[in-house]
């Protein structure tokens, strides 16, 4: 069966197919009509990146898609548009980090931008993350419904992911997974991190640490990792210093990124004589990360944009030096 009349539907149009399909399906189970869920899924998934209206009304159709999970319970599809639905709820630019659209131009993402600011207030949908945090596997859907609905301020959802973070589902989770998630908790949650103990945070520290120097991840992911440590590492209660300056030490000698200078130079502020040493440590690294670079990288925009972060550094390098004595 071909359907390739679905991309011809409007996306009213297409949630309505996909209500009469999921009532078929409830009667009378066939492999046709998951098949044409999940056209029609993928059709809606491809109408978000360049209709607006599309999105407004996936917010306001998010009930049904999350009642198609019993149908779909292991769709990848069904749990990247129930992201885009739930994502789509929320202000853009609300963790703090760019807007990662696809194939649109500036005037849509204020668009967008503007459309969801006045959406805001409207009743939020609880997903069960009880169950979505203890499923074997994660992508980069599942972590945008987590994080998606630790930004709602969800009593429930801050429940559930306040125990996962203790489990061994949690510990078997990739850092690409982690991080993003572990940023939204610190990002928007400060009353309910008050009531836990940071230290439960610690047995990740080598894996953040070993993401902010990693160049194969996303700058987005570095940058978080970088915040993540920050909130560990400079809690009054958090024995992690000492654990991340040894993580530090024992990465490869010439481990070294903008990330890793920007959160030296916020510890090296907060800290004082107390993050000298690894200070002086990153220091010795930057300089000799730039002597190994130059002039062959001098106009690529990497090498620039470290020199800045460096100078910022050694700044602070020398204040916490003159204070030390």
């Amino acid at each position: 069966m071909g359907r390739i009349w679905v991309k011809y539907l409007e996306a009213a149009q297409l949630f309505d197919l996909l209500d009469y399909l999921h009532h078929s399906a409830q009667s009378m189970l066939s492999l046709t009509i998951l098949e044409t869920i999940q056209v029609i899924l993928q059709a809606l998934c491809e109408m978000m990146s360049f209709d607006q209206e599309a999105e407004g009304l996936l917010v306001d159709r998010l009930p049904q898609l999350l009642s198609l999970k019993s149908a779909l319970p292991n769709s990848h599809l069904l749990e990247k548009i129930t992201a885009l639905a739930i994502e789509a709820s929320l202000p853009i630019g609300l963790d703090g980090l760019p807007p990662l659209f696809t194939g649109t131009d500036l005037v849509q993402v204020v668009r967008r931008s503007t459309t969801r600011w006045c959406r805001r207030g409207y009743r939020s949908l609880e997903v069960d993350l009880h169950t979505l945090l203890k499923q074997p596997t994660f992508s980069e859907s599942t972590v945008k419904i987590i994080t998606s609905q630790l930004y709602q301020l969800s009593a429930t959802s801050r429940k559930s992911i306040a125990e996962w973070l203790t489990s061994d589902f949690c510990s078997q989770r990739s850092s690409e997974h982690l991080i993003p998630i572990f940023y939204a908790f610190f990002d928007c949650d400060r009353t309910l991190l008050s009531t836990l103990a940071i230290d439960i945070f610690v047995p990740f520290v080598h894996r953040v640490t070993s993401s902010i120097v990693d160049k194969g991840v996303s700058s987005d992911l570095r940058l978080r990792a970088e915040k993540c440590l920050l909130q560990i590492i400079s809690s009054p209660s958090s024995t992690a210093l000492d654990l991340f300056v040894k993580e530090v030490k024992a990465l490869a000698k010439k481990a070294i990124s903008v990330e890793l200078l920007s959160l030296g130079a916020r510890l090296g502020q907060m800290l004082g004589s107390k993050a000298k040493d690894f200070i002086g440590l990153l220091g010795d690294r930057g300089m000799q990360w730039c002597i190994d670079r130059y002039p062959d990288e001098l106009d690529m925009d990497e090498f620039q944009k470290f020199t800045r972060e460096l100078s910022e550094f050694v700044v602070t390098l020398y204040c916490v030096c003159l204070k030390a004595g």
